[in-house]
């Protein structure tokens, strides 16, 4: 019989995955975050607001429909 060779073990680092944010921002959170970001310019971009490393894009779309709601 032939002996049979046992593979070397490789060692598996885990790889950190990103915090993602699975709740949306309230209305009121909304307003805050619009004043925070135009305090020192009279405009922002909904990706500052909505930055696509914190949300997907089911929950960016939500928050824009929630924003669009605000005025």
């Amino acid at each position: 019989l032939s002996s049979i060779m046992e593979e070397p073990q490789v060692p598996i680092t885990p790889v950190p995955l990103p915090v993602v944010t699975t709740t949306t921002p309230t209305a009121a959170e909304l307003l805050r975050l619009i004043r925070r970001y135009t305090r020192e310019e009279e405009w922002t971009t909904f990706q500052a607001i909505c930055s696509p490393n914190q949300f997907d894009r089911t929950q960016a779309a939500k928050i824009f429909s929630d924003l669009i709601g605000l005025y």
